[in-house]
């Protein structure tokens, strides 16, 4: 399975009132969106499925990253709001498709690529990566790319 790992792009925190999974995107987030859309762009990334948690910043990092077409194949579980490592494999192992993208939040994101592909990456905001899945139950993978929004 070709996976796609994406960290929301950065949150606003100016307002202290608000829940943590009402925050949305900074500037800077709006800034990390378009360079990853570009990049997803020219690399012709569309996948089959989508996993995004229901946050308001990671919602809103799909939307400005993607075109309608990908965006209507999105489902938002709750359990995928700061969901742990264990959690996003299950949800991950429930999909038969040759293509997911997942967008989620630290430190479970990190945790998982890091867990199943024995990498080390620091997955900052706007951090997006490629894995190459094997059918579970081995779920182990391949780290293909990593790119960080700042370098694009």
């Amino acid at each position: 399975m070709k996976l796609y790992l994406l960290r929301h792009a950065k949150s606003d925190w100016s307002n202290s009132q608000l829940a943590d999974i009402d925050r949305p995107l900074a500037e800077k987030g709006i800034r990390q969106c378009k360079a990853l859309q570009s990049f997803c762009n020219k690399n012709q990334i569309e996948p089959d499925r989508v996993l995004c948690s229901p946050s308001k910043r990671t919602k809103e990092t799909l939307h400005k990253i993607f075109d309608q077409k990908t965006i209507t194949k999105a489902e938002f579980p709750e359990e995928l709001y700061l969901a742990s490592a264990e959690t996003i494999l299950n949800l991950v192992s429930e999909k038969e498709v040759d293509s997911l993208l997942v967008i989620a939040h630290n430190p479970g994101l990190e945790e998982f690529i890091n867990g199943v592909t024995g990498a080390r990456v620091s997955f900052g905001t706007g951090c997006f990566a490629k894995v190459e899945l094997s059918r579970f139950p081995s779920s182990r993978g391949v780290l293909k790319w990593f790119v960080r929004p700042k370098i694009l």
